[in-house]
């Protein structure tokens, strides 16, 4: 999450390949007006952006967990660029249901 968040808040090619896949899943669906909208808002302004970053854990519920990546992210964030962060935290028996047997989840002791 933190390498993937802060090329998108800095605008490296992370940008561009999101672009790139909206734009082939973007045509014939329902959302594709709003795509477009955003498109026009982005070339305007790449700064003008929201970014949500999720992380889902099998162990106890910290704060810490995203107090240091919330910092970090935001030193030298462009003003109009928001980002959203949210933590999961799942009991290993709820990874379960929700993944399945087909899934195997590692989590430190």
């Amino acid at each position: 999450m933190k390498g993937q968040l802060e090329g998108l808040r800095s605008g490296d090619n992370r940008k561009l390949w999101a672009i790139k896949y909206l734009s082939m899943h973007a045509q014939g669906k329902e959302w594709f007006q709003t795509y477009q909208k955003s498109m026009v808002k982005y070339f305007a302004d790449p700064t003008d952006i929201r970014l949500y970053g999720t992380l889902v854990r099998t162990v106890r519920p910290n704060v810490a967990d995203l107090r240091a990546r919330a910092r970090s992210l935001a030193k030298d964030c462009p003003s109009k660029t928001k980002i959203t962060l949210a933590a999961i935290y799942v009991t290993p028996q709820g990874m379960d249901i929700l993944a399945g047997a087909q899934v195997t989840w590692e989590t430190s002791p």
